[in-house]
């Protein structure tokens, strides 16, 4: 087969490291009768998954949140076929955004001591950890005059139409 060839197989693996998100996700499994899905306990840093094994990999908000951004993209990247897509939903700051504004003042993302990543640093980590194209496929604003809910599609290499 082609590693340059488009998915063809239609199975999906949800990696979680909550014990009690797996067991709700395969109840959720359970009552609507899906075959093809696989649960597995483990870290965004260190996935449960081989090498070139996945043909999309989606994830809501996390990566440009999480501290190991680096490590975790890199992760994505190594578990993707070549052609394979990142999607992902994060909040990012546009690029013209003041180094003031980045830092929460107050929520979840305060106490975590997060700040908001700028949109254009969120692309350059994405290419550091190997994607050739990174897009924004949609865009919506938020009441934060700095901030946007984006879905950001970033791709591993070329995939050729059969």
């Amino acid at each position: 087969r082609d590693p340059h060839s488009c998915p063809t197989r239609r199975s999906s693996d949800l990696v979680d490291k909550s014990p009690e998100r797996i067991a709700a996700a395969k109840e959720n499994q359970r009552k609507t009768h899906l075959a093809n899905v696989e649960f597995r306990e483990g870290l965004l840093e260190k996935l449960p998954l081989e090498d070139e094994s996945v043909d999309v990999a989606i994830s809501n908000c996390v990566p440009p949140v999480m501290r190991g951004k680096d490590v975790v993209l890199r992760e994505a990247f190594r578990v993707l076929k070549p052609g394979g897509r990142l999607v992902t939903t994060s909040w990012l700051a546009d690029d013209d955004t003041p180094d003031e504004a980045l830092s929460p003042k107050g929520g979840w993302e305060a106490r975590m001591g997060l700040q908001l990543l700028r949109q254009k640093d969120y692309f350059a980590k994405l290419r550091a950890a190997g994607f050739a194209k990174v897009e924004i496929a949609a865009k919506s604003p938020t009441p934060n005059p700095h901030k946007s809910k984006l879905v950001v599609v970033a791709r591993k290499g070329v995939c050729r139409f059969r």
